[in-house]
Order: C-alpha cells, then sequence, then structure tokens
C-alpha cells in the first residue's frame, strides 16, 4: 500500500493528503444517452466563530469547523514544467473558465497548465453532452469507456474563452477535471443514504431520473474509482456540482446536496490508497458570500472555504447555507463573476498541491499523525508480514512505470505461504496483483459438503456484465455470489443448477440449465426471480430426454442470443444438436441419432463467439491423415450456425476455446496433440498457426485455454499444471497470456501452486482452469496451493490494469516457435 495516502492523511514533514472537487455553465440541460470525523489532539485546532444567515439561505451548521494546524510540507506553487489538463464542463465551467469572469483559464496557463475543454456534442457519439452524474458511468465504465476516455486523453480542444500562453508540450492530457451541471444538485434520497451494494439503476441517467438520490450518487462515484484505479497515470479532479438557487430547489434537496457533496470530500476515499484522485468542492465554495451575490468572501476567515491557508487545507462547511450564494443577476444558478474568481482563487492552490503530491513532489520523511477533521482520516501503512508471506506491494493498483514480465525464461515456483483471504499480494515472481477471494473455512452454507470453491471453468465467463459481481462453484455442484469490487464473504448462495452463464447486458441476469425439466432458465440475482426462458422438451415430441445443454464446457455467443445445445437421452446417448435463437425464441435441430462415432460420446458443444459456427467435440477421433466430414464426424467439428455443412477443423482435440483474434475473426486457440503445441485455427478457413512449442520432456502437462476477453481481441489465456513441484519449463503451473499471432508476445500472470495428479479423482478441482473477464483486467484460477489429493481449493483472482498491452514492449522478448 502507498505511503501516500491520496486526500486523507496528514504526515508531517510529508505533507497532506488532500481532496480536491468542483463545478460548471449554458443554461444546463438534461440529455439521455443514445442506447448503446475524525477527533482533533487538544491545542491542534481552534474553531472559527459561527455565522449568521445571509442571503445565501438557511444557516445550518452540521458538517464541519475549519481548523488551524501547524505548516506542512506542501506545495502550492505551479509545475515546472508545463502539464496538459482537460476539463470535461458545460455552461457553467464554460464561464469559470472565460476571460472576464472566472478567468480559470488563463490562470491555469499562468500556473503552467497547458488547458483543453470540452463541451456539447464534444467526442464520440457527443459524449460531451452527458455529464449528469449517473453518466459518468458511460464515460468510466460503460461499454464504450475505453473509446470515450481515449478520446478525453489525446483532445487539444478549446471551447471556453481563455488564452494558452505556451505551445502544446505534445502527449496525452494528464490531468482530468470533470463536473456536472447544478440541476445535480437537485438530489432525492436522503442525506445519510448509503450507496447501493447491487446494481445501481442510475448508470446512465440523467438528473432527471427518479433514481437521482444521494446512495445512488454515491454508487456512481464508488464505481468510477476502480477505473481511476487502474489509470496511474491519470490525475482525475472532481468537480462538485454547484448549488440550485433557493427558488429552484427547496431544503430537503439542498440538504441532500451538501450531505452528499460532504461526502464526496470527506469519505470517499477513504479506504483508496493512492494518489490520484481529489475532490474540490466547488458547490461549498459557491454557498457563502461577501454579503450579495456580487461580493464574494475570498480570503474572510469566515464562511464556506475549500483552500489552503496559514500552510493547511481548509473545509469549512457550516459558515453559510445550501444553496446558492452566487445566483448570477441575483436568480440565476449560474454563478456570478465574483463567485466564480472566489471558486478560482481557492482551487489553484490546491490543484497544485495535488498535482505534487501525485507527480512525487514530496521531500520530507514522516514523523507522526495530525488529524484535521472532514478532510483527513487516521490511517497508517500495514506492517508486511515476514517472509514468505505476500505482501500487498500497492495493489491492486500499478504504478505507470510498471514493467510486465515478456518471454519464455524459466521462472522456478516460489515458496510462498498462502495467502490470507480476501488481501491483495503481489506475485514474487511477475510483480502483478493477486488475491484470494474465497475462504473455504468460512463462505461455505451450512450443510455444504464441499471440500472447497473454484472458478467453473476456463472457457466460463465467472463475471457479470458489469464486472460487479463474481460466481464462484463448491465442489459439490453449488453455487456462490460474490462482490467483485469489495471481496468479502458471499453475498448469497444461489438456487442454481448446471451451466449458470451471465447476461451480457444485464449485470442482474444469469441462465442456467434446469436438467430435470430439459429447460433454460433465468435468474434474478438482485430479485431473486426465476423464470423459464424456453422448455426444451417441446421440441422434442414424445423422446424422453435427461438433458438439452452443452455439456459443462460450452458457452452462448458473445450477445448470448445464440446458444449451441445437445439433447441427450435417458442413456445419455447424443440425440441431436441444436441452435437456439434467444432473440427469434426459434430452435434449429440436427438429429444425430444413427450417425457414425455419435455413439463414442461427444465431450461437448458450443457456438463460436460472434454464433457465426456450430462446434463439437467428438470422443471419436479421425485417422491419422483425414478430418471428418458431414456425414463421418471425427475430432473436432464445425457447422454452420443452421447446423449444415459439417466439416472437419481437427482429427483429434484437447482442450481448446474460441477466441477473436486481432483482426476480430473467429478463431481457436488449443493444443495441438499431433504437434504438441498451443496452435491457432482460423475457422473460417482451417488455417492453423503454430503459436508456442510444449516441451513433454520432463513431465505432462495439462492445458486449458480462455477466449473470453472479447474486448481484447488477439490475445488469450493460457493455464497450466502437473503433479510435480519442480519447474522445468517455462510454462509449467503458470497463468500467462498468449499473443495470437506467429511469434507473437507471451505476458507472464502468476503462479498458480497448484499440484495436481491426474489419477487422483479430488485433483480435478486443483486443475487452475483461469478465466479471464470480458476485458482481460481480471482473471481468475483455482488452486490447492500443493494440498494434492484432497480437494480443499481456493479461487484467486490477478487485477491487471485496462492499458497492460499498451505497455508491453512490441514483440521484445519472444522467439519464433
Amino acid at each position: 500500500m502507498s505511503t501516500k495516502r491520496v486526500l486523507l492523511v496528514v504526515l508531517v514533514a510529508s505533507g497532506v493528503m488532500l481532496a480536491v472537487g468542483i463545478g460548471l455553465r449554458v443554461a444546463c440541460t438534461a440529455h439521455a444517452l443514445p442506447p448503446a470525523q475524525e477527533p482533533h489532539p487538544p491545542g491542534v485546532s481552534v474553531p472559527y466563530p459561527s455565522r449568521t444567515p445571509d442571503d445565501a439561505g438557511q444557516f445550518i451548521r452540521a458538517q464541519g469547523t475549519a481548523y488551524h494546524v501547524s505548516p506542512l510540507a506542501d506545495n502550492p506553487n505551479p509545475p515546472t514544467s508545463t502539464v496538459k489538463l482537460v476539463f470535461i464542463h458545460h455552461s457553467v465551467g464554460d464561464s469559470w473558465l472565460d476571460t472576464g469572469i472566472g478567468n480559470l483559464g488563463n490562470q491555469l496557463g499562468a500556473n503552467n497548465y497547458y488547458v483543453s475543454d470540452t463541451y456539447y456534442d464534444w467526442g464520440p457519439d457527443d459524449i460531451g453532452s452527458y455529464t449528469d452524474i449517473g453518466q459518468w458511468w458511460d464515460w468510466f465504465r460503460g461499454p464504450n469507456r475505453d473509446t470515450y476516455t481515449q478520446a478525453v486523453y489525446d483532445t487539444t480542444n478549446r471551447h471556453a474563452d481563455y488564452t494558452r500562453p505556451m505551445a502544446d508540450p505534445g502527449g496525452e492530457n494528464e490531468i482530468i477535471m470533470f463536473k456536472s451541471c447544478y440541476p445535480n444538485s437537485h438530489l432525492g434520497g436522503n442525506p445519510d443514504e448509503p450507496p447501493p451494494t447491487g446494481p445501481n439503476p442510475l448508470r446512465g441517467e440523467d438528473y432527471t431520473s427518479e433514481h437521482h438520490t444521494v446512495g445512488n450518487a454515491k454508487g456512481i462515484y464508488n464505481d468510477i474509482l476502480e477505473y481511476f484505479e487502474t489509470r496511474q497515470d491519470k490525475l482525475f479532479v472532481v468537480i462538485t456540482a454547484p448549488p440550485l438557487v433557493a427558488s429552484e430547489t427547496d431544503s430537503t434537496h439542498a440538504a441532500n446536496a451538501r450531505a452528499f457533496n460532504t461526502w464526496l470530500v470527506d469519505d470517499w476515499l477513504d479506504g483508496y490508497a493512492y494518489n490520484n484522485v481529489a475532490v474540490f468542492d466547488f458547490y461549498n465554495v459557491l454557498t457563502s458570500n461577501g454579503g450579495n451575490w456580487y461580493t464574494n468572501d475570498l480570503n474572510w476567515p469566515t464562511g464556506n472555504h475549500h483552500r489552503y491557508r496559514n500552510g493547511a487545507i481548509e473545509y469549512i462547511t457550516d459558515q453559510g447555507g445550501n444553496t446558492a450564494a452566487y445566483p448570477d443577476g441575483g436568480n440565476d444558478s449560474h454563478p456570478s463573476q465574483a463567485g466564480n474568481e472566489k471558486a478560482t482563487a481557492e482551487f489553484l492552490p490546491l490543484l497544485n498541491i495535488f498535482y505534487h503530491r501525485w507527480a512525487g513532489g514530496g521531500t520530507f520523511t514522516p514523523t507522526h499523525w495530525i488529524y484535521l477533521p472532514i478532510i483527513l482520516k487516521n490511517w497508517s501503512a500495514p506492517t508486511p508480514d515476514p517472509t514468505p508471506t505476500p505482501t500487498s506491494g500497492g495493489c491492486p493498483a500499478y504504478p505507470p512505470g510498471f514493467a510486465f514480465i515478456i518471454g519464455t525464461q524459466v521462472y522456478p515456483v516460489p515458496n510462498l505461504a498462502e495467502p490470507a483471504p480476501r488481501q491483495w499480494f503481489t506475485d514474487p515472481t511477475f510483480g502483478t496483483c493477486l488475491v484470494r477471494v474465497t475462504d473455504r473455512a468460512a463462505d461455505l452454507s451450512p450443510g455444504d459438503t464441499s471440500t472447497g470453491l473454484k472458478n467453473e471453468y476456463a472457457r466460463v465467463q465467472s463475471f457479470n456484465a458489469d464486472g460487479s459481481r463474481l460466481l464462484a462453484r463448491g465442489t459439490e455442484g453449488t453455487w456462490y455470489l460474490y462482490d467483485a469490487q469489495t471481496l468479502g464473504p458471499p453475498l448469497a448462495e444461489l438456487p442454481l443448477v448446471v451451466e449458470p452463464r451471465w447476461d451480457s447486458n444485464d449485470p442482474n441476469l444469469i441462465y442456467y440449465s434446469d436438467l430435470d425439466e430439459k429447460r433454460l432458465m433465468s435468474y434474478n440475482v438482485q430479485t431473486a426471480v426465476q423464470a423459464e426462458v424456453h422448455d426444451f422438451d417441446d421440441d422434442f415430441p414424445g423422446q424422453n430426454l435427461a438433458a438439452v445443454w452443452t455439456r459443462h464446457e460450452g458457452r452462448p455467443s458473445r450477445d448470448r442470443r445464440y446458444w449451441g445445445l445437445m439433447a441427450q437421452d435417458q442413456d445419455w446417448e447424443t440425440v441431436a444438436f441444436l441452435v437456439y435463437d434467444r432473440q427469434t425464441d426459434q430452435v434449429t435441430v440436427r438429429d444425430m441419432r444413427g450417425v457414425p462415432g455419435v455413439n463414442e460420446g461427444i465431450d461437448h458443444v458450443t457456438i463460436s463467439p460472434l454464433g457465426t459456427y456450430f462446434l463439437g467435440s467428438f470422443d471419436h477421433y479421425c485417422q491419422h491423415g483425414h478430418l471428418g466430414d458431414d456425414t463421418h464426424p471425427c475430432g473436432l467439428m464445425v457447422y454452420d450456425r443452421d447446423l449444415t455443412n459439417g466439416r472437419g477443423l481437427l482429427r483429434i482435440i484437447g482442450h481448446y476455446d474460441p477466441v477473436l483474434d486481432a483482426q476480430g475473426r473467429e478463431v481457436i486457440i488449443y493444443q495441438d496433440i499431433d504437434t504438441d503445441y498451443i496452435s491457432m485455427l482460423d475457422l473460417a478457413t482451417g488455417a492453423v498457426t503454430p503459436l508456442w512449442e510444449i516441451d513433454f520432456s520432463h513431465t505432462a502437462i495439462g492445458f486449458h485455454f480462455s477466449g473470453l476477453a472479447y474486448d481484447q481481441p488477439g490475445w488469450a489465456l493460457v493455464s497450466t499444471h502437473d503433479d510435480d513441484p519442480t519447474t522445468y519449463t517455462w510454462m509449467d503451473d503458470q497463468v500467462f497470456a498468449v499473443e495470437l499471432e506467429s511469434g507473437g508476445r507471451v505476458v507472464r500472470l502468476a503462479h498458480t501452486h497448484s499440484l495436481v495428479n491426474d489419477n487422483l479423482e479430488l485433483d480435478y478441482w486443483a486443475e487452475p482452469h483461469a478465466s479471464v473477464n470480458h476485458d482481460f483486467t481480471r482473471v481468475v484460477f483455482t488452486t490447492d496451493w500443493g494440498r494434492s489429493g484432497t480437494g480443499e481449493v481456493e479461487m484467486f483472482m490477478i487485477a491487471l490494469p485496462s492499458d497492460w498491452p499498451e505497455r508491453l514492449p512490441a514483440l521484445a522478448g519472444s522467439v519464433e516457435p
């Protein structure tokens, strides 16, 4: 964990860890996105006197009082070299930036910031028009996040009226300021409302939504903080939404706005161990004035402030009202020139301080703690456990200069004690961030005789649509739901049967097969509502089926529209292949009774990622030099989606997984049994590309592949296992990423610490079965941590930054196969 605690810790001689947040101007209008206190030590603080009410609104004294503290080693001076900054805003932000009104743009330039800004209609999908609190989800967590954020990082757009005193220094914007407009201060709910623990209905919504409440707004900021954690190379500055004029709100909604913004400064970053997020309370600064809307209280000892003064950060929230103290013209929620000028003067030193903290500008060694009410919270760095117990190393975030280990050097498995559950640690060899998600001693329900908990399988998506939930399986077939963000004990045991598969869009919805009834079912993890999707008995009148399923290893298409299934009778003989179209509720059936080779067994079936092809893995393998055809299937067979035109791809098949290559083509990654290579095969052409040779000269190695990262095409995940603790080859006992091209890069992610003896039945559960999420930022795998033969397994998770492929040297460390 970082010793620089952003915001909430004051290290004497090391500096205050600060929070910074702000506000913006045009008339602000709602847009819907298109589809797609700590006690203070005696003698340290002196409270300011209270203040009588004025035109700013009702006086309250509830949230906090400013305190003087001893001067600290802060640096409120501008950066020594030019820093690129972008401000996402609407009309209030325009006025704040404008020359002659707020002058923020010119003052930022004078402080060595190269300023850009975005406005309505800016960017991909006109995303600049959508800046309400709920819509920050779309910017920083939604399906188009990477497109939107990259546009933000790249933009040099200038909308407001200000002057840049320097040339563009080049490179991306490093500081991202963003704010919502004043209508967002009309928050429902109640001041103490907690953030939701499940899916948040405010995601993607504007301020007119019935879900625009204090609790849901907190949830949105908790959500986007997860993205900020992955981008330690950027400084994100939240500017709180400005207050509404008293005539446009009421005391209840105004108190909610006050509570929410104070929460952002005071509580939001509690537990956040990094220094790349700040909050400036623009709202608070604009809730007290110098007697009227055209006179400010800048530099007054009284009034509401968020500023750097007398060597300390002051955050005073109880010496004004909860509504706009600077309504332009006396009745407009846009701040007047006086309000904007106050905000500019108070914000700039804080921005400089926070920039120096983020950029590593501290030069002092901490000696003792001082706690500031409201702004600063007690925190101390954890004491590392004795080796060989792992330590966190700042996980799950990665420093900007972190270098992943790539290539094929042999790295022995380190001697490492099994980590405690729910505590991040660093892989001692590869430096990656891991956490043990499960605790078999505490997480299993009463009566569950499972010996451990694991992710289901390499080819099965463990994470829901938005990555907030994670599914684990007890070894006895029980299913447990975890919060993938907080990583606490299970949220619930779910009444699923077999083959649970998350929906691609709804984070609450999961599908599963009800074998007894031969139905595809859905289950809502938030409401616990079960529903029938399709009854396959109706498609086989007069037949007594045992199951309609993929037989464990298959999954639907990327959009969950198409499902490749097989029907089996009471003797578990395959009688038919099926393709189910969930959108039209139509089933295509191909009768497989009497087809040569079917009676020898079919390991599983699946559909390709885009729903183009149906794949069947036949236990009956072809003779050397031959492939199967439509009437004589063997090995790995592929069919068109209408189950015609069957043709052989491989004469014999072990483990494989469909995946998208860098061009978006449907391919598979597999263990080539005939050549002893990890290879790739194009489903459209049948062309095979050898990737990496497998060395079986020392011990047998088991392989599993995961091609689930559809949002990171061109990469697949590989996990290996064996029964020998000695490391012989670079592939042994690991999880690694493989680039899908000849001579592509290999990224080493973790040692699994699992021992797997194929002769021991319980060791099946110890196979790592590493599985990747949709954007390759999270990987889960299973391990017995050397407890071969016990079935005592746990599920671990690897966290990766979203930009990890961009951090890799181009093909460095790779060898042509």
